[in-house]
């Protein structure tokens, strides 16, 4: 675990590094559980003087299976901003599927963890197998902006 503060309300410099002012939390680990269950983490919390912000990756194994999970989330005098993408899959000699979503909200007027400001989008594909003969996919989008602002 990590942690920095500065309760200036400017840059400050730490050596030849810039220090932002606010405060920010970074966390990182791995676990294991009975054997046959891991996970690793990372995330970041930060607070500024107008805003809150979290961003974070969790992965992890349930014996042949595999998820993942990683987005942020930013909480602004201004509005509010998210962005999550999930993913899972297994693998084995009958089945196998792979699935991948991805969802986007910004409220704001300006662009915050990479999603242009005033926007939704919800993706979803998935693909499955089985006795790696029948297989299906399937995608979708929905992407709404608001033009014009």
């Amino acid at each position: 675990m990590r942690r920095w503060r500065s309760t200036h309300r400017r840059v400050q410099s730490l050596g030849s590094s810039p220090v932002q002012p606010g405060f920010l939390l970074h966390i990182d680990g791995e676990v294991e559980f009975l054997g046959f269950v891991k996970g690793q983490r990372l995330g970041r919390h930060s607070i500024s003087a107008n805003q809150f912000q979290i961003t974070f990756a969790l992965n992890f194994l349930v014996g042949p299976l595999s998820f993942g999970a990683s987005g942020g989330a930013v909480i602004a005098d201004d509005g509010f901003a998210m962005t999550l993408n999930v993913h899972a899959s297994a693998d084995s000699l009958v089945f196998s599927f792979d699935a991948n979503g991805t969802l986007k909200l910004n409220t704001t007027n300006r662009t915050l963890l990479g999603v242009a400001g005033n926007t939704f989008v919800l993706e979803v594909a998935a693909a499955s197998r089985s006795c790696k003969v029948i297989k299906f996919d399937a995608s979708f989008s929905v992407v709404g902006t608001a033009a014009g602002r």
